[in-house]
């Protein structure tokens, strides 16, 4: 089957590609197209044949040309190849819609073998079409007698130049067999499925391509987008699409592809699509960087504390440069501010160490210490020796920290300015300082 073709008014090489006809002119002025048909007995059976429909040639958004068979073959003009003269196209109102029609052996005899009939449109002038121009029919092969058709033929003549954009052989025309159905050529399909799609040039292609290493694992992709009328973007890998994005609001685009392998290169392209097809692509290699060496915590504090103590905690760790962070998964027991550890209660605290990694260096893995948080112990001062004249021992139970007085069984209330420490650790109070009570 063939399709939609679409004709680029553009210096490029005569011929077909990728749905498109692309003909050497920078200069377009005329268009003609021409339906052949051709047959190689003279075989007189019933069947409908070749039928010709709604011909229309457009560009820049209006119709250039258009015949659609509505009381006879209009401006149409038959031509006889080759072969017996009664070979004809014929004007048939019996089919809805109306069309033109070669090889119906019940209207028209096919007479001599190696008949052939064109049927022409008139030239059409396509020097007004400033981007590209579309050539659209319908079209329904159907018969009853095998060897009907040899061959049904459809060329393209611009500017002289005629390029055979269909040549169906045996019982099909292209790749359609006979299913009574109409079709429709259609833009950028020439296999059969009979897309529809809308006529145009393909998207311009982008530009610019950069990949730039984020990590080891990230590449992110920018490019320039040069088009106006593109549906998206495709995104390659080393040749096999990865994914698809859609329009761009501004001038560069962006994606990032992850999940790489560390210190790899890769190979990318990128397309801008249309319903017409894909540009040309811009490409780009580019390697992530180097696998991260692994960092290791050397983290030792003390096994104990005791409630009400701080501690300052340290350890040591890879050469990123950045620093090993601590905290408490124990809060109840223990709390961790910056490096700073504060014993709360008695029980077991657990503090943890970390360092980040960064694109040279992968995250060390963490390392967790147990801390055992001690009660305060209770003790008494027991003097060792009497006490000097004016002076009275006291027995003093030392039970965390504070401030407050002393009393004694005798009488006496003792400030703490009345008392001191002496070098054995003993409290003595000056009596005649202590007032009574």
């Amino acid at each position: 089957m063939f399709s939609w073709r679409t004709f680029l008014p553009n210096p490029l090489l005569v011929g077909t590609t990728a749905g498109l006809l692309l003909l050497s002119s920078s200069a377009l002025a005329s268009l003609q197209v021409r339906f052949i048909g051709q047959t190689t007995d003279g075989i007189s059976n019933a069947g409908k044949g070749f039928l010709v429909d709604n011909i229309l040639v457009s560009c820049n958004g209006g119709t250039l040309y258009q015949q659609d068979f509505t009381g006879s073959l209009g401006d149409m003009t038959v031509v006889n190849g080759a072969g017996s003269a009664t070979n004809q196209w014929l004007y048939d109102s019996t089919i809805a819609p109306n069309v033109a029609r070669w090889g119906n052996p019940g209207l028209n005899n096919f007479g001599t073998a190696g008949g052939i009939d064109n049927l022409d449109t008139p030239a059409i002038n396509i020097i007004a079409c400033s981007s590209s121009f579309s050539v659209k029919f319908d079209f329904l092969i159907d018969y009853e007698e095998s060897l009907v058709f040899d061959k049904a033929m459809v060329d393209v003549t611009i500017d002289g130049t005629t390029t055979r954009i269909a040549d169906g052989t045996g019982n099909a025309l292209g790749n359609l067999v006979d299913d009574n159905t109409w079709h429709t050529f259609s833009c950028g399909d020439s296999d059969g499925n009979m897309v529809l799609d809308t006529c145009g040039p393909p998207p311009t292609a982008p530009t610019n391509l950069t990949a730039n290493a984020t990590s080891s694992t990230e590449m992110d992709l920018s490019w320039i987008d040069n088009s106006s009328d593109e549906t998206g973007f495709k995104i390659f890998r080393g040749g096999v699409q990865i994914t698809t994005m859609g329009t761009n609001a501004t001038s560069t685009a962006t994606f990032s592809d992850t999940g790489l392998t560390c210190g790899t290169t890769y190979n990318y392209e990128v397309k801008a699509m249309n319903a017409v097809g894909d540009s040309s692509s811009a490409t780009v290699s580019a390697t992530t960087l180097a696998c991260p060496i692994s960092q290791t915590i050397t983290f030792t504090p003390p096994t104990s504390v005791t409630v009400g103590e701080t501690l300052t905690l340290s350890a040591t760790g890879g050469a990123s440069g950045n620093p090993v962070t601590f905290a408490s998964t124990t809060p109840s027991v223990c709390t961790v501010s910056d490096i700073t550890l504060t014993a709360i209660s008695a029980g077991t605290c657990t503090v943890t160490a970390d360092q980040a990694g960064n694109n040279n260096y992968s995250a060390a893995s963490q390392v967790s210490k147990n801390l055992t948080i001690n009660e305060v112990v209770k003790t008494t001062a027991t003097p060792s020796t009497p006490p000097l004249p004016n002076q009275m021992a006291l027995f003093v139970q030392v039970d965390g920290t504070g401030s407050g007085h002393v009393s004694t069984d005798t009488g006496l209330y003792c400030t703490r300015e009345d008392c001191s420490t002496n070098p054995q650790g003993e409290v003595v109070c000056n009596t005649a300082a202590c007032r009574d009570i």
